[in-house]
């Protein structure tokens, strides 16, 4: 019998209770105890099983990227050279939904493992100066600048780039693929939601890392979810758009999306003068 999101959440508060104490007693804690109990006991949780991470334990270096919602860092933790997201302060001050919303990045995130799907490796979950992920530092590209030469959404290539082989466009296809069947094939499924060549990594081989779940699900078996407008347009599902029900597939469409921008090495409906979410929408709506 499947459970409920919120059943879930429950069951790992409960299971976190055995750790409380811990928690409260990690050496250098200053910001005050999670309000949101799926947040609090995801802490419980990393405190167990030994990827809670303390600020101090950080050297931050360089910033490598920027979101919405978090800034990204090259830094050095424990002699490793490793990634970090830290979310902005005023993400948690201003969004009551936040503290979720990190949690279930970070829930979905700790329990995979897969060569085609970033490592998370820790995290600090004290809101709201001190929570981010610490995970693998990749010294490649974007598959978006990988495949287009460079981050600007444009006709033309950039001059002197050069796009890669078709072999290696179809590996990366693959790899793509390989992951998200991983994620869509556990129990309860995972659903990214967010799947673009911006959110898909690269190493030093080119290897493929899908990346960023913000906007992850867990997706109980005979259930579907419902949430409108989530992603990026380009790449969303028509009934993602028209907030209509919708399950893992919706993570295919994105792919299907992608496999065709790596085969043509063309940028997904460069030639059209109006919005991408149109393209979706039933021409009775145009």
């Amino acid at each position: 019998m499947s459970t409920s999101n919120d059943d879930k959440h429950d069951d790992e508060a409960e299971a976190a209770t055995a750790v409380v104490d811990d928690v409260e007693g990690e050496p250098g804690l200053t910001e005050a105890p999670p309000c949101d109990p799926y947040l609090a006991a995801t802490r419980g949780l990393a405190v167990q099983h030994g990827w809670s991470v303390a600020p101090d334990e950080i050297e931050l270096h360089e910033l490598i990227g920027r979101g919405t919602t978090a800034d990204i860092h090259r830094a050095t933790w424990r002699g490793l050279d490793v990634a970090v997201k830290w979310m902005r302060p005023e993400l948690f001050l201003s969004n009551a939904s936040a503290e979720a919303f990190f949690a279930q990045e970070l829930d979905v995130l700790s329990r995979q493992r897969h060569p085609h799907v970033l490592r998370l490796m820790g995290a600090c979950l004290r809101p709201p100066e001190s929570c981010f992920l610490v995970t693998e530092l990749l010294s490649g590209a974007t598959l978006g600048e990988w495949l287009h030469g460079g981050k600007e959404r444009r006709r033309e290539r950039p001059p002197g780039s050069v796009l890669p082989s078709l072999a290696e466009r179809v590996s990366r296809a693959l790899e793509i693929a390989l992951a998200m069947r991983y994620l869509h094939e556990q129990t309860p499924r995972v659903l990214h939601r967010d799947l673009k060549p911006s959110n898909v990594l690269l190493d030093g081989d080119s290897r493929v890392r899908v990346s960023d779940f913000g906007h992850a699900r867990f997706l109980p078996d005979g259930t579907e979810a419902l949430t409108g407008e989530t992603g990026t347009y380009v790449y969303m599902a028509p009934e993602v758009i028209r907030c209509e029900p919708y399950t893992e597939k919706c993570d295919v469409y994105s792919f299907g999306v992608i496999l065709n921008e790596l085969l043509t090495g063309e940028h997904p409906y460069i030639d059209t003068s109006y919005g991408p979410s149109k393209v979706r929408l039933p021409s009775s709506c145009l």
